[in-house]
């Protein structure tokens, strides 16, 4: 079980600058995505979650990577693209609540 997860969930080599990521996984191989595809991100269920355009988030054990890496990571997600965090998951999609504009708005304006 615990090979599985570590196959499933933890990627080879994960590489980021500032024009994309690189995700070499065990499965898949070495894929590249540009920042600008870049839909959502979070944690979620005891993984973190990136997802890119339309496609199912992959997920990531961050528990296999060296504390003070996966903080600078989540750092540069966080400082560079706060208004692509996720505010929940469905599944591997993830969503954001739209903020409503204003105080107090409503019918009654």
């Amino acid at each position: 079980m615990v090979g599985t997860c570590w196959f499933a969930f933890v990627p080879r080599n994960l590489e980021y600058n500032d024009d994309g990521v690189f995700i070499h996984s065990w499965w898949k191989g070495r894929q590249a995505y540009s920042w600008d595809a870049l839909r959502h991100y979070g944690d979620a269920c005891n993984v973190f979650l990136i997802q890119f355009g339309s496609r199912q988030a992959i997920q990531i054990l961050d528990q296999a990577y060296p504390k003070s890496d996966w903080n600078r990571f989540k750092g540069f997600l966080k400082e560079r693209y706060p208004d692509r965090k996720a505010s929940g998951w469905i599944g591997p999609f993830g969503f954001r609540w739209k903020r409503k504009s204003g105080r107090g708005g409503g019918a009654g304006r």
